[in-house]
């Protein structure tokens, strides 16, 4: 093989590949179904996604979740909310409704349900425990329901609930990972054999290859949390950024 042919073969790609059109938008099932132009989710981090880094992902071209639970009251939940639709310039975004498996703490995530629907938002992620209890109330506002879970099984009984998509994370997620120990490729190969509704994958997913790679296995989007830590919006970075 001729080496300095290789290589000017190579040089030609990248030259190719740097002029290559760059496209503004990238439409999967679940871009469609959220109105984004990426097909990427900035998955609710409790404590941590707050309306300017849920803001920011959606200004991206992406779709971001402000976690109910985090606010220690209402009014600081509806002030969150108010303050996100003001930074997104009225463009959607979502919010996460985790349901505990103590049910008696499952109150406040119906009355932060409640004030989400007044401020106007819908769309929803959903987690812990099966929706069942938030759906009458998502349904009747015809709002969009993104069930997040960790195994398979409860991906396909969210989809026989109603939900619009499922994200199904692997092992490698962070924060508070589900029992599952199938890795998120893996998991998602299986699932794909099982699900009709579009699926986001979620775990240790932080580069464009790792984006590419679960969009080539067919994933309709891909969530993510930990790597936006590291984003100038991030509630601990401003916080560094003020002092």
């Amino acid at each position: 093989m001729n080496i300095n042919a290789a290589a000017d073969g190579a040089a030609d790609i990248a030259i190719c590949h740097r002029n290559a059109d760059i496209p503004n938008e990238y439409p999967t099932r679940i871009t469609q179904l959220l109105g984004t132009r990426w097909p990427l989710l900035l998955g609710g981090m409790m404590w941590l996604s707050d309306a300017h880094l849920v803001a920011a992902m959606v200004r991206a071209g992406g779709m971001g979740f402000i976690t109910a639970r985090s606010a220690n009251s209402n009014e600081q939940f509806r002030q969150e909310l108010q303050t996100c639709h003001h930074l997104t310039g009225g463009m959607p975004f979502g919010v996460n409704l985790t349901l505990s498996r103590r049910m008696q703490n499952n109150n406040i995530v119906l009355e932060r349900l409640h004030i989400a629907l007044e401020e106007g938002v819908r769309i929803f992620e959903t987690a812990g425990l099966p929706p069942t209890s938030l759906l009458p109330q998502l349904r009747q506002t015809n709002a969009i329901v993104i069930h997040k879970c960790a195994h398979v099984r409860h991906a396909v009984a969210a989809q026989n609930l109603g939900v619009d998509a499922v994200t199904l994370v692997g092992m490698e997620e962070g924060g508070h990972p589900g029992s599952n120990q199938l890795p998120t490729f893996l998991n998602g190969a299986y699932a794909l054999e099982h699900l009709h509704i579009p699926l986001a994958l979620g775990g240790g997913i932080g580069h464009g290859r790792q984006i590419a790679a679960a969009l080539a296995l067919g994933a309709d989007a891909v969530v993510m949390g930990s790597i936006f830590t590291l984003a100038r919006e991030h509630p601990h970075t401003r916080h560094i950024n003020n002092a």
